[in-house]
């Protein structure tokens, strides 16, 4: 039984080879070296038939070489296929045994690998997922996982947070580590779906893509790293364009679909949302263009037609291969040519490490919208990394602590420096290990005192500048590549505040193990605490004389003891309580002899101070603050004094600058009224820049993720904010507390300071310099913050935008100036009128005046204008390409026949009219000269007129003509040729529904005529008042003027009969059914009448019973409150074309959906009836302020 499925197994093998590389362009080889790789041996382990799985396998080899066509080498062939049990398998393994059958005794034979080396490759055969496109966002994904958890913590984040919070999983070690130091080439695979991306990228270099899921993976080979990126669909990399990248883009259908401008839209839409001039690091790739199943004799076209589409300059170095059908071995041979190309493909990705910071910045500024230049979001999160672990590196030597130490690139300094002048407690208990760490810690008392200190004094300066010289290092090597990239372009501004910040913090490193020094409040020794230290002063030791008493050694040389206090002072010394005890300084016990004949008992202390608090009190500060000194006065109590003053030096007051002390002689200095406080070393300026203009012009310095909630409803979008402006970068010299001259961000007289004029919709400044020649302003754009939408309709009508429905005064913020009327398509914007009369509007053809109320502010009046002359009047440049503004110009009236929808599931083309926006309607009586037709509102198409295409339908028209028709509130549609005719008969609500039959009539057969023709309509007329008549059945032939002839002379008539009229109309559908025609009835009554359901659902079943659910439109032109039975009539007939089953030979298109209308005025009572003769307009919404 073990046999099956050995035997099923093998036959997985060639699916193996068939859809990974056998012999790849790109080898892997970790090995270290090739002698110690074994043969691959391929061991099937049963129980019978030893001797026929070798010719099984080698017979697979050559029918998966036929079938496949695909190159294999003697790879293949070289394995060597054997056969045993199970117990051999083990006796083997475990070191030798005897083989049944032909085999002989041997021992287990493998291949030598170093671990290291094995487990890269072993990592880089699995995928990882980086990245998708989720609701028109760039989602970058953590550790190949998407979290919503992840999404709301980044929140607000600005690009260099999003840098930060991104990782590739276990590539991380191999790009940061591993294979930190070595060279990385990219190949990247794009395309549609299904056409091979991730094939081709297997064979090209020995990945393992399964399937379009996955979207990067990256691989080390040999001497350089080799990065794939794997993308899913060619329209997915929009915003994903890689430096120094390889690109393969694979075309399938090339037969069927030849648009080659659309086909690079995605790469047009990359070079001019991040711009080339200002990212000269990206759009350096080799395109390679692989056309897929091409025969030779379409080899010339399909490269001319590829090179005509590709977009200039953006494509300047094409490279086009045509390569025959998949499964042909000439197919193979492009791999080894793709190959030398990327041999000769120059590296610019120097590091692991570098390339993996680019990926990162990249991926986070798609995310955050941040369309500035990568050198300078790059340099900004080196300085934002730099300084958050400049802290350690300085106090520590090492970029972390917790939860272990991480060292810097160079070997760190054992010992560890506080570098916080506002961290008292560490800074005191560093100087403390620095103190006795020092060789010279225990010779305090065998040397001068002053000696001492400042052999300590020049250790601590020893050890401080070397950390400071070992960060400063550390330092420059990290920012080497941005100062080189600066110095041709401008310096960054963000490495001149880390350099900055830095000269700052050495101040403070020096500062923080500068010594006291003054005299120790316990003894004669110098207090060793740091200068800005508070509290007591201490010299840091137990105040004991550790040398021999000389007084014991005088008189008894044998029995000598401890200097003062620790010997028997009361031997040879007096030893009572001095007579200034208490006093600062003081000692306490007599130091004279014993009986000592002088009065006053006296100790060993020189001064006794006077101990008042220090004279230099309530002195107020630059701030307003008051400062008084913790000190007390130390001269002596026997010396008549006026100003207590304390043993300090120097002034014990603040610079006013910084946060470093006085560097004043004079403690008492800060008493007089014009004293200046000044540490005496060089200040930063911490003043904005003075000089007019926009010092630096940040795409995105503020990349928020808000939630915008509308009327219809709610979902996340990007807020950018541009404002910025610098530091002063003047230094403050020495002893002044400010610079000559004006604020300035730069030093550089040629320094270019932009334009402060803001897009009025989204606020970006200007990125022109101040002053600029240019009429017209430039900037990048962002979002329209500062406007509303506005809808050319009802307040509650929602205006669809990429899948967003907005309502009027919705926020626009989510919506970007350069961007949004691409979204639109063609489009109208609506600003304020700026005419002194609406008569002057007219005679403008760029805009129209609208004579709705609309908001906001709906008293203002209000025009719609084309999109040129919106541009215009912003003052800035239009972003839009000259192609999109060609398409804007023209009117978005559309087509409105059913082939132009999205029937089917298959997207929507839609057909528009081919004059300019605001043209003038044309006569739809005239045919246009060229291909196309005119709709009945004066639009011209360029499609076939979809009343001609369209589903054959009996219309019965049943037309309520009671003595409530005779109301005047409705007349006869004014202008047309029928209106006197009408109007002189019945010139009141029954006449407005004659107009607009008339005109629905006319419309139809105008459309007929231009396409040369014969009407399959068929219609039916019931007239009711409380009878009924039927002047036309099952007409085809009539013209309009034929069909309103019967009906002129109608006349209105008392009573309502719709039980009546129904049943009627029934009669008609019954009798003239027609499988050909569905049948459609369109009921017209001010309502005032009622009806059982009983009669609406007969009708309804006898029209699904034969075949065709009807469609039935009730119209209502009377007040709303008697339009209950016409709604409730609709109602049933809907329901009932809900429930029909459908005619499989109809399109889905053919069954109109029964409705309820209310006619407000003739004009829309007209417009409900020309339907689909008539264009259609999408809901017009535009931005406001």
């Amino acid at each position: 039984k073990r046999g099956p499925p050995t035997i099923v197994l093998s036959t997985v093998t060639p699916d193996v080879w068939t859809r990974f590389p056998v012999l790849p362009a790109v080898q892997r080889e970790t090995i270290t070296s090739s002698t110690l790789r074994s043969s691959r041996t391929l061991v099937f382990i049963t129980d019978r038939d030893y001797q026929q799985y070798a010719p099984h396998f080698a017979d697979m080899i050559s029918a998966f070489e036929r079938a496949t066509k695909k190159p294999t080498g003697d790879v293949l062939k070289s394995i060597k296929v054997t056969a045993a049990s199970f117990d051999i398998f083990v006796a083997e393994l475990c070191g030798g045994g005897e083989r049944q059958g032909s085999t002989r005794s041997r021992g287990w034979n493998i291949s030598a690998y170093r671990a290291g080396e094995w487990l890269v490759e072993f990592l880089c055969l699995i995928p990882i997922h980086i990245a998708l496109a989720k609701d028109n966002r760039f989602v970058p994904l953590k550790d190949g996982v998407y979290s919503p958890d992840l999404e709301r913590s980044l929140l607000g984040a600005d690009v260099n947070r999003i840098v930060n919070s991104l990782s590739f999983g276990w590539y991380e070690s191999l790009f940061q580590s591993y294979m930190a130091s070595k060279a990385v080439k990219v190949v990247s695979s794009m395309g549609e779906q299904s056409v091979g991306k991730s094939f081709a990228l297997n064979h090209l270099v020995d990945t393992s893509f399964a399937g379009s899921a996955m979207r990067t993976t990256e691989g080390v080979w040999m001497d350089a790293l080799i990065v794939a990126l794997d993308f899913e669909g060619v329209h997915s990399i929009e915003r994903s364009a890689q430096e120094d990248t390889l690109l393969v883009l694979f075309r399938n259908n090339f037969a069927l679909s030849r648009d080659i401008t659309g086909l690079f839209q995605s790469f047009q839409s990359s070079s001019t949302v991040l711009d080339p001039k200002a990212n000269p690091s990206l759009f350096q790739s080799t395109l390679v263009i692989i056309i897929k199943d091409v025969v030779d004799s379409d080899k010339t076209e399909i490269a001319r037609d590829f090179m005509l589409g590709m977009v200039q300059p953006f494509v300047t170095r094409p490279r086009i291969s045509h390569r025959p059908v998949i499964e042909s071995k000439e197919f193979y041979t492009l791999f080894p040519a793709v190959k030398r190309q990327l041999d000769r493909q120059v590296v610019t990705h120097q590091s692991a490490g570098e390339f993996l910071h680019l990926m990162k910045t990249l991926m986070a500024k798609l995310k955050a919208n941040d369309w500035g230049a990568m050198s300078q979001t790059m340099a900004s999160h080196r300085a934002q990394l730099i300084s958050m672990l400049l802290a350690n590196a300085l106090a520590y030597g090492y970029a972390e602590i917790d939860p272990e130490h991480e060292p810097l690139k160079i070997h760190p300094h054992q010992l560890f420096i506080g570098g916080g002048s506002d961290q008292a407690v560490p800074r005191e208990r560093m100087l403390t290990v620095l103190r006795t760490a020092w060789e010279g810690h225990a010779t305090r008392q065998y040397t001068t005192e002053d000696e001492w200190i400042a052999g300590l004094t020049q250790h601590l300066e020893k050890i401080v500048e070397s950390r400071i010289a070992h960060v400063r290092e550390w330092l420059d090597q990290n920012l080497s590549r941005f100062q080189a990239a600066g110095s041709g372009g401008g310096s960054h501004a963000s490495i001149d505040e880390l350099r900055r910040h830095f000269e700052s913090s050495i101040v403070d490193l020096k500062g923080n193990v500068q010594l006291c020094g003054m005299t120790c409040d316990e003894c004669q020794l110098r207090c060793v605490r740091s200068r800005a230290h508070k509290g007591a002063h201490d010299c840091q030791s137990d105040h004991l004389c550790i040398h021999e008493c000389d007084f014991c050694l005088a008189l008894q040389p044998k029995e000598h003891g401890a200097c003062m206090m620790r010997c028997v002072t009361n031997q040879h010394l007096c030893g009572k309580r001095c007579k200034f005890s208490g006093r600062h300084g003081c000692q306490d016990v007599c130091t004279k002899v014993i009986d000592h004949i002088d009065e006053g008992h006296l100790c060993a202390a020189p001064v006794h101070a006077c101990g008042k608090p220090c004279g230099l009190s309530d002195v107020q500060l630059v701030d307003g603050s008051l400062h008084s000194c913790p000190g007390t006065c130390r001269i002596s109590s026997d010396v008549d004094h006026v100003l207590h003053q304390c043993d300090a030096r120097f002034c014990s007051i603040q610079c006013q600058l910084c946060k470093r002390l006085c560097a004043d002689q004079d403690h008492m200095h800060g008493l007089h009224s014009d004293a200046i406080h000044l540490c005496g070393q060089e200040h930063l300026c911490t003043a904005i820049c003075a000089a007019p203009g926009i010092c630096e012009i940040e795409t995105a310095p503020h990349s928020i993720e808000a939630t915008f909630t509308g009327r219809n409803e709610t979902f996340e979008y990007t807020k950018v904010c541009v404002a910025k402006r610098l530091k002063c970068t003047k230094p403050i010299p020495p002893g002044a507390t400010m610079h000559g001259g004006s604020h300035n961000h730069s030093t550089d007289k040629n320094v270019v300071h932009f334009c402060k004029t803001k897009c009025e919709n989204c606020g970006y400044f200007c990125t022109l310099p101040l002053g600029h020649p240019q009429q017209e302003h430039e900037t990048r754009h962002g979002s329209m913050s500062r406007t509303r939408w506005t809808v050319d309709g009802p307040d509650d009508v929602p205006f669809e935008i990429e899948g967003r429905k907005f309502s009027t005064n919705d926020e626009g913020a989510p919506m970007m100036c350069n961007l949004v009327c691409s979204a639109m398509g063609r489009h109208v914007h609506i600003d304020y009128c700026r005419a002194d009369y609406e008569a002057e509007c007219t005679s403008n053809e760029e805009l129209q005046h609208l004579t709705r109320r609309i908001q906001p502010d709906p008293d203002r009046p209000k025009d719609l204008l084309t999109h040129n002359l919106f541009w215009k009047r912003s003052g800035f440049k239009d972003p839009y390409s000259r192609e999109e503004q060609v398409n804007f110009e023209k009117c978005d009236a559309m087509c409105g026949g059913p082939e132009h929808t999205a029937a089917g599931g298959g997207a929507a083309i839609p057909s528009y009219c081919v004059l300019p926006l605001f043209h003038a309607p044309l006569d739809p009586n005239t045919a246009p000269a060229r291909v196309g037709y005119v709709s009945s509102d004066g639009h011209q198409f360029a499609c076939r007129n979809p009343v001609v295409m369209q589903q054959a339908y009996h219309v019965i028209f049943v037309a309520d003509h009671s003595s409530s028709m005779s109301a005047t509130d409705r007349r006869p549609l004014p202008n047309t040729p029928a209106t006197a005719r009408i109007s002189a008969k019945s010139n009141n609500r029954y006449g407005a529904v004659l107009s607009s039959l008339h005109t629905f009539w006319a419309a139809r057969a105008v459309a007929i005529a231009s396409s040369n023709a014969a009407r399959r309509d068929a219609y039916s007329v019931v007239l009711f008042d409380r009878g009924v008549t039927t002047p036309i059945v099952n007409d085809f032939a009539s013209t309009p003027d034929q069909l309103l002839r019967p009906l002129l002379g109608a006349g209105t008539h008392h009573g309502t009969n719709f039980t009546l009229a129904i049943q009627q109309a029934q009669v008609v559908m019954e009798q003239s059914w027609s499988t050909e025609r569905f049948p459609v009835i369109i009921f017209l009554s001010d309502g005032e009448c009622s009806i059982g359901d009983d009669v609406m659902q007969d009708l309804c079943r006898t029209a699904i019973r034969l075949g065709k659910a009807v469609s039935f439109h009730a119209v209502s032109f009377g007040p709303a409150a008697s339009s209950r039975n016409l709604r409730r009539m609709a109602k049933i007939a809907r329901d009932a074309q809900k429930n029909a089953p459908r005619d499989p030979l109809a399109p889905a298109t053919a069954a109109i959906p029964s409705s309820y209308t209310e006619a407000l005025d003739t004009v829309q009572l007209a417009q409900t009836f020309l339907g689909i003769a008539e264009s259609l307009r999408k809901p017009r919404g535009a931005l406001m302020r």
